[in-house]
């Protein structure tokens, strides 16, 4: 029985640590990226619409594993399911399904949404049947190590350096390096703040020397405003609530021209929104639908009508817009309420060894989400990582503290 429960631990921690991989690049690395400038529009167009067959077999492949693991279980996943803290989560998920149907791309709307829900159960259950046999957040070690081996070929033997000589490694450019580095220095620092293991110092310079080299403005802003605010748990919550509540709203008032921004505004992000707030009229309460704005072929709003970059994007670098766009005031409006349940999950569950590294998840996403776009995004390194966050301190708060009969 002993050798069993191994094996099913080392499964479940390959499986993590391949999505990990996936999402950190590590799986497909960037090893001769481009700039947007350099990209064929046909190319760009048609690989932006198109599936990707490797993600596609990773999600099912480690949900089938899952379910498969879960008919051996001799556990009651309904308990955890029931819990009030997933119902804006369930509304969330309810949404973006009903706005499938009045997508103007149904097919390949629901063809997305069935990705999202197969990826977010495969999530749900690989933390579930991982967290009763070993911390799941500890595949993180392993993560690391193998993308800064991959970092360091990157810049020795392929263009790991940008042309402006920012580090970019094999992650396609320097903003998405900054925003993986991010979570080593996270996650490394509070190993050590819990004393996990004092080798961890040298992880952490490592992962600090590339995220300043990466030399990403937000990701460093958001570390530099986590560390400090961190220590002073209330005021932190406070923040966290208060952006919650503000950002969603202020992109609702944008969206309704009571105020304008300049196109050049946070580096010609004005221009997109303001391209979108244009191509968007009268789809402020349920949006185009889930998937069918972005990448959908040469029938695009942004392809027919945008100009330059514009053709060639594939999100608002808004998460607040991109969720008004799927789903409208509706979804925001739900999504905001599950981040505010995950908020108040994390003032519950600060016995948690990693709660200082989860409550880093929220607070990089929330943040994030002003600049890019990683909301209910299967592909995207910070929606994967938060859920999992949000999955392991669910897990704990229901594992341990339903004992003494104290869950929310």
């Amino acid at each position: 029985m002993g050798s069993l429960l191994i094996n099913k631990a080392t499964l479940l921690k390959a499986s993590i640590f391949l999505i990990l991989l996936y999402v950190m690049h590590g799986v497909t690395p960037k090893l001769n990226a481009v700039g947007l400038a350099e990209l064929d529009l046909n190319e760009e167009t048609l690989a932006l619409s198109s599936s990707s067959l490797l993600r596609q077999l990773i999600w099912v492949s480690t949900a089938v594993f899952g379910c498969y693991l879960l008919t051996r279980e001799n556990s009651k996943i309904s308990s955890i399911l029931n819990t009030k803290l997933l119902l804006p989560f369930y509304f969330s998920i309810l949404c973006i399904f009903v706005s499938a149907f009045y997508a103007d791309y149904t097919y390949l709307s629901l063809k997305r949404i069935s990705l999202f829900l197969i990826s977010t159960g495969s999530l749900f259950l690989l933390v579930y049947l991982g967290e009763v046999r070993f911390k799941i957040l500890d595949v993180l070690k392993a993560c690391f190590v193998v993308i800064a081996i991959w970092d360091v070929l990157s810049i020795v033997a392929f263009n790991g350096v940008d042309y402006d000589g920012y580090f970019r490694g094999v992650h396609g450019q320097k903003n998405s390096a900054g925003a993986v580095y991010s979570y080593f220095v996270i996650f490394f620092l509070n190993r050590l703040l819990n004393k996990m293991n004092r080798h961890d110092v040298v992880y952490l310079a490592l992962a600090t020397i590339f995220l300043l080299a990466s030399f990403s403005k937000t990701s460093v802003l958001i570390v530099g405003l986590y560390i400090l605010l961190a220590p002073y748990p209330r005021l932190l919550n406070n923040i966290l609530a208060s952006l919650l509540l503000l950002l969603p709203m202020l992109i609702v008032v944008y969206f309704l021209r009571l105020f304008d921004l300049p196109f050049d505004f946070l580096t010609g992000r004005g221009a997109i929104w303001e391209f979108l707030r244009y191509y968007s009229e009268g789809l402020l309460t349920f949006g185009y639908g889930y998937g069918s704005f972005w990448g959908v072929g040469s029938s695009g709003e942004n392809t027919q009508f945008g100009v330059g970059y514009l053709q060639l994007i594939n999100n608002a670098h808004n998460g607040y817009v991109d969720l008004l766009l799927a789903g409208g005031v509706i979804l925001l409006l739900t999504v905001v309420l599950h981040l505010l349940s995950h908020l108040a999950l994390l003032r519950v569950t600060k016995e948690y060894e990693y709660n200082y590294f989860c409550s880093f998840c929220l607070f990089s996403l929330v943040l994030s989400n002003v600049t890019e776009t990683t909301m209910f995004s299967p592909n995207s390194l910070s929606w994967v990582i938060y859920l999992i966050s949000f999955f392991c301190i669910l897990n704990f708060n229901y594992r341990f503290r339903s004992q003494r009969n104290e869950l929310i």
